[in-house]
């Protein structure tokens, strides 16, 4: 995750903010579930049902502010910036079609659903799609297209 996130931004620096949260992580050794500590601790490859108690607080020194969200407004914010890079990459011929991109969200990313990965964002639908974007926008630059 971190270099993936280091490459992403080194190459999209305008797309989005970079967060100091995983290189804290990596600096207290939380590695992840194969070492049994990450974002959750793991016992035998289990999850535990909250977050760590180290990642919580972690997570609580970079904090800006408190807010809460509801479910549908993380489902927003996690899927919407991928929507609008897959529009880019088609935008800028680095991808020849949605078809492509559906692939590669399945094959690279894992996506798997009963829904292509295009008509999983057909039913979250463009108006609130387009609300979100200017909601977020100004806050998270990966909200902007």
């Amino acid at each position: 995750m971190y270099y993936a996130g280091k490459a992403f931004w080194s190459a999209f620096p305008n797309r989005l903010e970079p967060s100091p949260v995983i290189p804290a992580l990596l600096k207290q050794k939380r590695f992840g579930r194969a070492t049994g500590a990450g974002l959750y601790d793991y016992v035998q490859g289990v999850r535990s049902a909250k977050l760590a108690h180290a990642s919580a607080e972690i997570i609580q020194r970079y904090q800006r502010d408190e807010q809460d969200f509801t479910d549908g407004e993380v489902l927003e914010l996690l899927t919407i910036p991928m929507w609008i890079e897959a529009t880019k990459l088609l935008d800028e011929g680095v991808a020849d079609s949605m078809a492509t991109v559906d692939l590669a969200m399945a094959g690279g990313l894992g996506y798997n659903s009963d829904l292509v990965w295009s008509d999983f964002f057909a039913e979250i639908g463009r108006s609130r799609m387009d609300d979100s974007m200017k909601r977020n926008s100004d806050r998270w630059k990966s909200m902007r297209l």
